[in-house]
C-alpha cells in the first residue's frame, strides 16, 4: 500500500520563523513551506530543476528580478542555478517538488 498523509496536517506555520518539511524524498523530494504574513524565504538558487505550488494564501514570487504574485491553486517552474525568493502576502501552504 502506497503511504498516505495529509499536506494539512504536514506543513505548518511557526511564529519564529519559516517551517519547511520534507515530505518524500525517494528519487525526487517533496517539501512543504509554511510561511505566516511577510514571512520571507530569502534568495537562493536550486541545482536541479523545481516546481512550486501555492497551496493556500498568496505570495510574490521573485526570480532574476521579475516579481510575479502567486495564489491558491498557482504554481511556478524554476530552472536550475537562477536566484529566486518568496515573501508570504499571507498565511501561505507550498509544496516544493525536485
Amino acid at each position: 500500500m502506497s503511504a498516505r498523509g495529509s499536506i494539512k496536517d504536514m506543513v505548518s506555520y511557526k511564529q519564529e520563523g519559516k517551517s519547511i518539511n520534507v515530505l518524500f524524498a525517494e528519487g525526487f523530494k517533496a517539501v512543504g513551506i509554511g510561511l505566516l504574513a511577510k514571512q520571507k524565504l530569502e534568495k537562493h538558487s536550486t541545482s536541479t530543476p523545481a516546481f512550486l505550488l501555492v497551496l493556500e494564501g498568496s505570495v510574490e514570487f521573485q526570480i532574476e528580478g521579475t516579481k510575479c504574485i502567486l495564489n491558491s491553486q498557482d504554481f511556478v517552474k524554476i530552472p536550475p542555478s537562477q536566484e529566486h525568493e518568496i515573501t508570504a502576502l499571507e498565511n501561505s501552504k507550498m509544496i516544493l517538488v525536485k
